[in-house]
């Protein structure tokens, strides 16, 4: 897969169905390996990077490393993910883990805290800030990240030369690039397919709603800022199933989010209109809150009930480090790292060319959040499922603000209570 891509659960997963076929761990059953050996089990993406990968690391530390891929389909991973979680399930020693999987493992008790690791402290100091953040909402370092993306502000600079800095700008700014006879847009975030729970939890966020409760006058005010956009025609009434990918790329939005990964993909896709001079990207416009991103992010997690955690453990140390981390990146063709000194290095950065676009990564990086309260609540999967309806429905327009508030406040205290 090349860099150019999103390495996401969805896109990434469904282009593994034969390396992910095969795996048929199940609660009672172990990978079969000699006890006496130095071994790890180690499940994760499929392709081919990242069992050569291992196969060096492997060679360099001398431990056993037995490879092998999640399912193809999301639901599959998680139905998985869940079960060896709940059982306790001891055949699987690393685990590559994704926002969803290092929230539900992390916050049910199933990983185990790095914290005091020398994979931890050894390499803290040059660690993101957001992942800092992160440990800090989720009480532990339950994974070592080899990849950190962004959901960042896309703008096309022959519609939009200079990027809205406040919400009245965004809206000023679409009404005058909205072209519906033409079918263009002045403002299309990313919502269908199961992205519509990051576009409401940027408006939560930029609102400065309270995230614990969705109960207070800014969560309302985020609620009805979505459907303004809407209301007052800088976007389309069904957005809500458009891909917006191929309407920016072919010069049909003037203002949109998605991710990182994004930018090398419209500067390549066929016909696209964007080079590296017209493509724009920029913080969001500052809302009553804030004007924050969001971040996303795999990596590392060691199962508590993992047979061979000690072997695990030590296998962190090295895959924790700068040159192994550089080293993963690399290979993906520019992975976005987690480090500090990776995101300015010039082999890195000549391949991940949206580390230097826009106002620079650093910039656009500061003060993300990761998807809270979502991925520090051991309810991470009914949350996820909340969120995605909450965006939903908003953007539908069949109910008012009021009425999508009060569904929302009901609901997140069902899932609470653990009902």
């Amino acid at each position: 897969m090349s860099g150019s891509q999103r390495l996401s659960r969805r896109d990434f997963l469904r282009t593994t169905a034969v390396a992910g076929a095969g795996l048929g761990l199940t609660a009672t059953t172990s990978i079969g390996v000699a006890q006496e050996e130095k071994v790890v089990n180690m499940v994760g993406w499929g392709g081919d990077v990242p069992p050569e990968f291992m196969a060096a690391v492997s060679e360099e530390t001398g431990i056993q490393i037995n490879y092998d891929a999640l399912p193809p389909v999301w639901n599959d991973v998680m139905a998985k993910i869940t079960l060896w979680g709940q059982t306790q399930f001891d055949g699987i020693d690393v685990l590559w883990a994704d926002d969803l999987i290092g929230g539900l493992w992390g916050m049910n008790g199933w990983a185990e805290d790095m914290t005091n690791t020398n994979a931890w402290q050894d390499n803290k100091d040059d660690v993101v800030d957001n992942v800092h953040v992160l440990n800090e909402a989720v009480g532990g370092v339950f994974r070592l990240f080899y990849f950190l993306g962004l959901e960042p502000f896309f703008y096309n600079k022959d519609l939009v030369p200079e990027p809205p800095t406040t919400w009245e700008e965004l809206f000023s700014i679409g009404e005058a690039v909205t072209d519906q006879e033409n079918g263009v847009w002045g403002w299309h975030p990313r919502t269908e397919g199961g992205h519509a729970f990051n576009t409401v939890l940027l408006a939560l966020n930029h609102a400065g709603g309270d995230l614990e409760t969705l109960a207070d006058e800014n969560s309302l005010v985020a609620f009805q800022f979505m459907q303004d956009w809407i209301k007052r025609g800088i976007s389309s009434p069904t957005i809500i199933s458009e891909n917006n990918f191929g309407l920016a790329a072919a010069g049909k939005v003037g203002m949109w989010w998605n991710y990182e990964g994004n930018y090398n993909s419209m500067l390549t896709v066929e016909d696209t209109v964007f080079t590296e001079e017209n493509l724009g990207l920029a913080r969001f416009p500052m809302g009553p809150g804030s004007d924050v991103g969001l971040v996303h992010g795999w990596g590392y997690l060691v199962p508590a009930a993992g047979q061979n955690k000690a072997t695990a453990l030590e296998l962190m140390d090295v895959l924790a480090t700068r040159e192994k981390m550089k080293d993963i990146s690399v290979r993906y063709n520019g992975l976005v790292p987690a480090m500090n000194s990776l995101i300015e290095d010039e082999e890195i950065v000549a391949l991940a060319r949206v580390l230097s676009a826009g106002p620079g990564w650093a910039e656009l990086l500061r003060g993300a959040k990761f998807r809270e309260p979502i991925v520090n609540s051991p309810q991470t999967t009914q949350l996820w499922q909340m969120f995605e309806q909450l965006g939903q429905q908003v953007l539908a327009l069949e109910l008012t603000p009021e009425e999508v508030q009060e569904w929302a406040v009901a609901e997140y205290d069902i899932i609470k209570m653990g009902i």
